[in-house]
């Protein structure tokens, strides 16, 4: 029996040879039944209930000029949400409504306007970026991927509708920086193909610019648009987190770059090495680096068989290259499924070169690319399912909780700093270090109460931003933090933060804890915990509200 006439191979051909639309109205249906099951169990994260404040408490002019710079995302999506946010909308609906609508839409595009085969439209849907990651989690980024998959679709059309491949790269900028960065990488391979189209045609290399002149306009328009939400991102001087994750000399560049093409693309798509959501922060043993670098030449090499015009491949390198100098400087876990999507772009960009030559493909980079989906498919499907039941088993944030407790003890009105971040030097003076850091660990409970609910906030917003305040600044604050009544009530990201910050400000009176919180952090298949948030009571409160001191593990 051939290879090509085994048992396995037969089922291959006949599932594929199934009508595409059953298939994949199918799997639409059941990827959004279980997107609404997991959003049912899902509970915002700080960043997700940061952009719900940001939509309700921001002015429209912050939201555009000011808060990018420390964000460091365009605008839109806080625009978006600001539309249910400011019309007071239910909090957790509003966010599953919109994520649903963004997770429906993701796979919508990739179930029917993709080349793909019945079996990569059956199992890619509900792998760990496509399905958890960027379908559950409530950011921007389906929508970053939406726009991603469908500019795969737009491209094959855009000989005569250019305007159409053009709408999806501006749609992809909308939505993250790096929207805008590989819509930019992907406009410079555009640009460099019909450039090689043209000179090899006889007609000129430039030929193309006044080829079509709509299109030259569109691209103009793009290019605009791109450069103005740039300038709104540009980081502020005195973002901390900016500087904070910013590679301090060219050789880190480097070797930051070197984890990013050789470590991402496996940790995207087969191992799961990292315990940590930064990826500098994680240092690989031999054993692992080795692994992922033969998983990312395996990846690599699948994409580099893929393209039958090898002037394809600028459709991957192009953009990779652009996301490798942005995320030299910053990327998380998150961050990884961007790799993805951008070989669905590519895959399908490849496909249009094959059109009927596919079975014309060298045996062993078609069985390659078949076990290599195959693996993918496997391994992101369980972390999904890992990452569901650690959000069904355990409570992966407080707020709910937290705010729950809150009200249910009639203590909303009651004053409560939030204890900042500290440090202590060798002689035992304590010193406040990000101050904004105790009220972002309250901000998943902040969406569930109207306005600032915490008196120390230093710019009086629930929200506070990274800021990296001057000396005098933090001083003055401190200084009339301390001329205050003592907080009816402390809460603080552990109990270390409390036990400085009581120092700091001087209080003298007892606050006993009444409420805290062991949190889930779900990475793939595996789970951290940590003591997450911790209220605390003034003693004389605890006693006059009938709270119970509770022990901290």
């Amino acid at each position: 029996m051939s290879i090509k006439d085994n048992i396995f191979a037969a089922m291959y051909r006949k599932y594929n040879s199934v009508d595409r639309r059953k298939i994949s109205l199918a799997i639409l249906i059941v990827y959004c039944v279980l997107i609404i099951a997991g959003l049912i169990f899902h509970e915002q994260t700080p960043d997700e209930a940061k952009a719900w404040i940001i939509a309700r408490d921001a002015s429209f002019h912050d939201m555009i000029f000011l808060i990018p710079k420390y964000e460091g995302h365009p605008p839109f999506w806080h625009l978006l949400l600001s539309v249910p946010a400011k019309l007071g909308a239910d909090y957790e609906i509003s966010m599953c409504i919109i994520q649903f609508i963004g997770a429906g839409l993701l796979c919508f595009v990739f179930e029917f306007l993709t080349p793909f085969n019945n079996l990569a439209r059956t199992f890619v849907p509900f792998t760990y970026f496509f399905f958890y990651r960027w379908g559950i989690y409530q950011r921007p980024y389906a929508l970053l991927a939406a726009g991603l998959v469908f500019a795969s679709y737009a491209y094959g059309k855009r000989r005569e509708k250019p305007w159409l491949f053009i709408i999806s790269l501006a749609f992809m900028c909308l939505w993250s920086l790096y929207g805008i960065v590989i819509a930019g990488g992907i406009a410079v391979a555009w640009l460099i193909e019909m450039t090689y189209d043209s000179a090899k045609s006889g007609k000129g290399a430039f030929s193309w610019i006044t080829g079509d002149r709509k299109r030259l306009l569109g691209l103009t328009v793009l290019l605009a648009f791109a450069l103005i939400t740039i300038y709104l991102m540009i980081p502020a001087k005195d973002n901390y987190m900016y500087s904070a994750v910013a590679s301090p000399g060219i050789l880190m560049f480097f070797a930051h770059a070197a984890k990013v093409i050789f470590f991402v693309p496996a940790e995207c798509f087969i191992t799961s090495f990292m315990g940590t959501d930064l990826l500098y922060s994680y240092n690989y043993s031999v054993s692992e680096s080795l692994i992922c670098i033969a998983v990312s030449a395996v990846f690599y090499y699948v994409l580099f068989t893929a393209a039958v015009r090898k002037i394809k491949l600028l459709y991957f390198a192009v953009p990779f290259l652009f996301f490798m100098i942005i995320s030299s400087n910053y990327i998380y876990l998150h961050h990884f499924g961007i790799v993805l999507f951008l070989a669905v772009f590519y895959l399908a960009v490849c496909k249009e070169d094959k059109a009927g030559k596919d079975s014309d493909r060298m045996i062993v980079p078609k069985l390659v690319s078949i076990f290599s989906v195959a693996a993918f498919c496997m391994a992101g499907m369980f972390w999904s399912f890992a990452s569901l039941m650690c959000d069904a088993m355990y409570d992966c944030a407080s707020g709910a909780a937290l705010a729950s407790f809150i009200k249910d003890n009639n203590i909303e009105n009651l004053t409560m700093d939030c204890a900042w971040h500290t440090q202590t030097d060798d002689a035992g003076s304590i010193t406040v270090n990000k101050p904004d850091t105790g009220i972002y660990a309250f901000i998943i409970s902040a969406p569930y109460f109207e306005g600032n609910h915490v008196r120390n906030a230093i710019d009086g917003t629930a929200y506070n931003l990274t800021v990296e305040y001057g000396e005098d600044k933090i001083e003055d604050h401190i200084d009339k933090t301390r001329k205050k009544d003592a907080p009816e009530l402390l809460y603080a990201l552990n109990d270390g933060l409390k036990a400085n910050y009581v120092k700091l400000i001087g209080l003298k009176e007892e606050y006993i804890p009444v409420f805290y919180s062991i949190e889930a952090v779900p990475c793939k298949d595996k789970q951290s915990f940590f003591l997450g948030g911790v209220l605390y009571a003034r003693s004389d409160i605890a006693s006059r509200y009938g709270l119970k001191e509770v022990k901290l593990p």
